[in-house]
């Protein structure tokens, strides 16, 4: 009977070290799988933070591009194809500027970002050369200010390991 006792715990104390062990290992991949998801998420966001940055840069020449043509050469072929190319630059920027929505919760930041957008947009409403380069200027100011909150938003969540604050599995 001490035999059957022994044996009876023996296999009980196997069962429950299997059992501890399997819920260790499972917690333990689940963390490592939130930890891949959340750096995933941080390079995405990076790559769209950039992105954007040179979308909108392309979107600012473009812009800049239509003006001259427009009091340059207005109904022009030239003119014609700044306009077009202005066109595809906003659309560019605007899925840019979708996805930093998406994947970016800082408000501040996408406020900056809407800021940039529209700071370049009016480029073309400007009637003379002054407030041209004065929109201008206001514009490169925009662009200065998305990169510099963008720059301080990646450094934050860098610094303590990514969107939630964790600092690994």
């Amino acid at each position: 009977m001490g035999a059957a006792v022994t044996s009876l715990i023996a296999v009980a104390g196997t069962l429950l070290g299997s059992l501890a062990t399997y819920s260790f290992q499972r917690r333990i991949s689940q963390q490592t799988e939130r930890f891949a998801l959340e750096r995933q998420l941080r390079e995405q966001q990076v790559s769209v933070l950039s992105e954007f940055a040179r979308a909108v840069a392309d979107y600012r020449g473009g812009q800049t591009d239509l003006w001259h043509r427009a009091n340059e050469s207005a109904g022009s072929a030239a003119h014609e194809e700044a306009r077009l190319r202005s066109h595809r630059l906003r659309a560019v920027v605007n899925q840019e500027l979708f996805r930093l929505k998406i994947l970016v919760s800082d408000s501040v930041l996408t406020q900056a970002a809407e800021g940039a957008l529209v700071s370049i947009w009016t480029l073309h409403d400007h009637e003379d050369r002054q407030s041209f380069e004065e929109g201008r200027l206001k514009s490169s100011h925009t662009i200065d200010e998305y990169v510099r909150l963008a720059n301080r938003y990646v450094q934050a969540t860098f610094a303590v390991g990514g969107p939630t604050g964790r600092t690994g599995p």
